[in-house]
């Protein structure tokens, strides 16, 4: 702990003796010490990995030296309050970039007008105290309503565009927003707000300097501690949404939307509240600038500083909250630090970007995987135990026993009628009549392009249909993907829209978004529901994994990018699996597979269906092995329609079959 400590008091004494050097002399030495203490932990093995033991044994101990060290950090700055009022820039800039990162790195909903937002939050404040004399503290309170208000709005022409397009809506906002406030004779125009009352809390200006302990502080300090205070919320917030369903949810939106939808995640719900949520927390930040400054004018909110808060993400790392942090520490005191450099403080500050770019394209603090909580890291209890393998160990050594034709419940689950797709003029699904019973397996054969994905995309609700489908009863028109998938309906793709980038973990859990999940809020106030929540989702995934492979569970904190190809596919049926479903749509699941992976994957199959024998598979394929293997009923498809239906020998003798896949003979 003692190390620790010691650590984090050398870092701070660097700090601030790069902060308080007048000449270049004295900064150069301090930044030459800082120098070499990077490269130390950085290139000396041993040193690098005591401290990361250190650090980890003593989280606690660590995060209460850093945050009793940014408390006294006005007291090593009292003798320049100028630096006092940079810091507390740097804080804003980091409650601010907390919430454009949950836009941004979180959700993948584009946002350029970052300072137009923390905009509308200061310009509610000047209007509501210096117009109609509302409190300033009531003031910053309606600040950021106001930005999640003007955002649910804009969110309309946000939700219809996607990509650079959504990227041109919120710069048009941005513009828009600047015009408005040099045009508009009630918000002062070019001149802006004036004269900005500042907060009184029981009495007590914060214009007002203090004395604590003897040491005389200017009144910079009281805002630094409320700036502080509003980062360490906002962080805060930003971390336990992050690590919750909600975090879980939008990451999926961003890195697949169809696997998102497909998995039960409502999209435009989503994004609204990824959105509105941000605009909070920029609001809050930009209406705490107007009580701080006392002023607020159209320069202040402008283009540019969009482009700084945006620079804060990439800098510190995308969807990395620490790194948000870091960012807006590092980026908006330098400018600072090297004025005395004049014109080329800039060309230095641009330098030291590209070569962050070029050398840490993920940023100075990259995102971690999800771990819903540092005490999960390892102390998750046992899954149950997986149900008996035979020859677990020898890949493609047994052969899947045949389900006989009449296994399966006569309860009718999944109906279609009179099916049909089209594309413009061409027809992909032509009248399709077919049913599925509960337990069920079916197989679905074909030649490339005769319809067999397009039914599936049709039936989980991808694409638009006539005709009739009904699922366990009830009519499935006009029904979204995600509110299908809470019918009961699962699927896997063709080509797998695994996350790769998010744990294994997660790729299971968001399954399970189709089953509930704890609220954001009980994420955020109501830990112990919450964790008690996520210990039981994490349980259930990491027995679904053991289905498939023992070691699958031990690997769930790793990056699904880190598998090998077959147990990419069985994350991904677990995926499905895990939002337990009634019918299992499964696309070419041994696509790209080796024979012995194939008939690996057909056994895990058998085993899942032994576990819930309630549960009815349809399954896309071309290798003739495993639709034999898993199938009790083939149906075969050609040219959009249902040419042949039974069991797989039969299906597979008749002539029409034959002739899609090997042609016509001559002469026939």
């Amino acid at each position: 702990m003692l190390t620790v400590w010691a650590v984090e008091l050398g870092v701070f004494a660097l700090v601030i003796a790069a902060i308080l050097a007048e000449r270049p002399v004295p900064l150069g030495l301090t930044l030459g010490a800082g120098v070499a203490a990077w490269a130390a932990v950085r290139f000396v093995p041993g040193l690098r990995a005591g401290l990361a033991r250190a650090f980890t044994a003593h989280r606690r101990a660590a995060w209460l030296g850093g945050a009793v060290l940014a408390v006294a950090l006005p007291f090593a700055l009292r003798a320049s309050p100028y630096w006092t009022f940079v810091a507390t820039m740097a804080l804003l800039y980091v409650t601010i970039g907390q919430g454009l990162n949950f836009q941004i790195g979180t959700a993948g909903v584009i946002n350029l007008a970052g300072a137009a937002f923390a905009g509308l939050g200061g310009y509610t404040v000047g209007l509501l105290t210096v117009r109609l004399g509302a409190p300033p503290l009531l003031a910053l309170l309606a600040g950021p309503l106001v930005a999640v208000a003007v955002g649910a709005v804009l969110f309309v022409p946000i939700l219809k565009t996607r990509g650079h397009y959504l990227a041109l809506v919120t710069i048009a906002f941005g513009f828009i927003f600047t015009i408005l406030m040099n045009n508009l004779e009630f918000t002062g125009g070019p001149q802006g707000i004036k004269d900005i009352p500042t907060l009184r809390p029981f009495g007590f200006a914060f214009s007002t300097p203090i004395r604590l302990f003897g040491v005389g502080l200017p009144y910079h300090a009281n805002f630094y501690w409320a700036a502080l205070a509003l980062a360490g919320l906002a962080t805060l917030a930003a971390w336990r949404l992050h690590e919750s369903w909600l975090g879980l949810a939008l990451n999926t939106l961003r890195d697949d939307e169809i696997a998102a939808r497909c998995s039960g995640v409502h999209v435009a719900r989503q994004k609204l509240v990824a959105f509105s949520i941000g605009n909070l927390i920029i609001g809050v930040g930009g209406a705490f600038y107007a009580v701080m400054v006392g002023f607020v004018s159209p320069p202040d909110f402008d283009f540019g500083y969009s482009l700084i808060m945006l620079s804060v993400i990439i800098l510190g790392g995308v969807d990395s909250i620490p790194g948000i942090v870091l960012g807006a520490c590092l980026l908006i005191p330098l400018p600072e630090r090297f004025r005395f450099l004049h014109e080329y403080r800039l060309l230095l500050y641009g330098v030291m970007i590209v070569l962050v770019l070029l050398f840490r394209p993920r940023g100075l603090w990259p995102a971690p995987v999800r771990r819903y909580g540092r005490s999960l890291g390892g102390g998750l209890r046992p899954p149950s135990e997986p149900p008996p393998r035979d020859g677990a160990g020898e890949a493609g050594a047994r052969r899947v026993r045949p389900p006989a034709p009449d296994e399966g419940s006569s309860v009718s689950l999944l109906e279609t009628r009179d099916l049909t797709v089209r594309f413009g003029g061409l027809t992909a699904v032509d009248g399709v009549t077919l049913e599925v019973r509960e337990g069920e397996a079916v197989g679905l054969i074909g030649p490339n392009g005769s319809g067999k994905t397009t039914l599936f995309n049709a039936v989980t609700g991808l694409y638009a249909w006539s005709g009739d489908v009904r699922f366990a009863g009830s009519s499935l028109a006009g029904l979204e993907p995600h509110a299908i998938c809470r019918h009961g309906i699962a699927r896997t793709f063709q080509s797998s829209r695994l996350c790769l980038d998010l744990s294994v973990f997660d790729n299971v859990l968001i399954g399970m978004r189709a089953t509930g999940g704890a609220s954001a809020w009980t994420a955020l106030l109501r830990r112990r529901r919450f964790l008690a929540d996520v210990h039981a989702a994490l349980d259930e995934a990491r027995r679904l994994l053991a289905l498939f492979n023992p070691a699958l569970p031990a690997r769930g904190f790793e990056r699904a990018a880190a598998l090998p190809q077959i147990d990419r596919r069985r994350v991904e049926i677990c995926r499905a699996l895990a939002a337990r479903p009634r019918l299992l749509l499964l696309d070419e699941p041994s696509a790209g597979m080796s024979p012995e992976e194939t008939a690996e994957l057909m056994r895990d199959l058998q085993v899942v269906r032994e576990a819930d024998p309630r549960l009815a598979v349809v399954i896309i394929e071309h290798d003739m092995f495993v639709i034999e293997s898993v199938s009790q009923r083939v149906i075969a498809f050609n040219y959009g329609r249902k040419i042949a239906e039974g069991p797989f020998k039969a299906v597979a003798a008749t002539p029409e079959v034959r002739e899609a896949y090997l042609g016509r003979e001559a002469g026939g």
